[in-house]
């Protein structure tokens, strides 16, 4: 289960990213990186940009806590 926060749903709205292009970052990325503390980043190459999403896990859920274009 994907879930996100009010604070990556903020950045969506903010930056035009698409619940459905950050749910293909999460299960379909082109890479991933686990990062101190328990955090993973996953990265997907969406038409001209590409997209980070920065996760956090919680038992079985996948807890999205913001994502960005680079």
């Amino acid at each position: 289960m994907i879930i996100f926060t009010e604070h990556a749903r903020k950045r969506m709205r903010e930056r035009d990213i698409l619940r459905v292009d950050a749910i293909a970052a999460v299960k379909e990325p082109d890479s991933v990186y686990d990062e101190e503390g328990g955090t993973r980043l996953y990265r997907k190459k969406l038409t001209n940009h590409t997209l980070e999403v920065v996760t956090e896990f919680r038992g079985k859920r996948i807890i999205i806590v913001t994502l960005y274009w680079i």
